[in-house]
């Protein structure tokens, strides 16, 4: 199979894909963030609960511990998100500005070759973000 003949069932793949990842990991209203909020919000209620009904300073001190950390966790979860929302939009990009350059044969295959390289390169970049 040329290049020209894989191209358009490649490019419709990578933008299926890449429309999904930045579906599901939209910082608000993706999938990903919703099932995470599903988990934190119960645990603030309670964290709350206590500290207003906490009859102790160890309760109640335990209870804005947790709310700093549910917090805090949320403010990281957010930016994790909208790091993995911003990166499948560029991968988008490329994945279009690839789609035309094999289209226009304005590329010579060892310019392709270069650019896969490149973006190889970014992996360490990607483990980093899924690591945080």
């Amino acid at each position: 199979m040329r290049v020209e003949e894989f191209h358009p069932r490649f490019a419709q793949f990578g933008l299926g894909l890449f429309n999904l990842l930045a579906r599901d990991f939209a910082p608000r209203t993706g999938w990903v963030a919703l099932q995470l909020q599903v988990i934190e919000d119960p645990l603030i209620a309670e964290a709350t609960n206590v500290l207003y009904d906490g009859r102790s300073y160890d309760e109640r001190k335990r209870a804005s511990d947790a709310i700093d950390l549910v917090h805090g966790n949320r403010m990281r979860r957010t930016e994790v998100l909208k790091r993995v929302s911003d990166a499948a939009a560029a991968m988008k990009q490329a994945n279009a500005a690839l789609a035309q350059a094999i289209e226009s044969s304005a590329w010579s295959a060892q310019d392709i070759q270069a650019f896969a390289e490149r973006a190889q390169s970014l992996r360490a970049a990607v483990k980093i973000i899924v690591k945080e």
